[in-house]
């Protein structure tokens, strides 16, 4: 396996005002199972004319401060690359905030993640 995990699935996740539900499992043999209900709805209808904020912290090359002190908050990289080309198909806005503490998250003792 070269270090690689194995036989594993990711469980698709959609995040609600009343917390998560889940949506859809990916498969380590690069299979994605998306339930029906899912599926129903036109993404590109449902993003149109919404601001979303991208909550993420700063990795080269992924997203990267640009511009010096004194200069509006600008990011560039390949995410923001990606995100720009979705936001111009689906016709949404998209707003960066970058966490606090710079941390993709942290394990919680139930084995959760925040």
């Amino acid at each position: 396996s070269k270090g690689q995990r194995t036989n594993y699935t990711l469980h698709v996740l959609e995040k609600g005002r009343h917390g998560h539900r889940q949506v859809g499992v990916w498969y380590s043999n690069r299979t994605l199972a998306m339930n029906a209900t899912t599926l129903a709805t036109n993404a590109s209808d449902s993003l149109a004319n919404k601001t979303l904020i991208i909550t993420t912290i700063l990795e080269n090359p992924y997203v990267m401060r640009v511009g010096g002190a004194g200069d509006p908050e600008r990011y560039e990289g390949f995410c923001v690359d990606m995100l720009q080309e979705l936001a111009g198909l689906l016709k949404f806005r998209f707003h960066i905030k970058l966490v606090e503490d710079g941390l993709y998250g942290a394990p919680e003792p139930n084995g959760s993640w925040t």
